[in-house]
């Protein structure tokens, strides 16, 4: 499921690259970016701790 935004944004780029390259054009987007990195890192570093369930 972490792959799955980047899998998406990747496929965004190929169809309609004006659509998604204005996030890295400008510097606003570009920490738009970062942050929605650092969001999918602690979405999955929760998830995982979660999900990991001690027998």
């Amino acid at each position: 499921m972490t792959i799955l935004p980047i899998a998406i944004g990747g496929i965004m780029l190929l169809t309609s690259p004006l659509y998604i390259g204005v996030l890295f054009r400008y510097p606003t987007g570009k920490y738009l970016i970062a942050a929605a990195a650092v969001s999918l890192a602690l979405g999955h570093l929760s998830n995982r701790r979660i999900v990991n369930i001690k027998v």
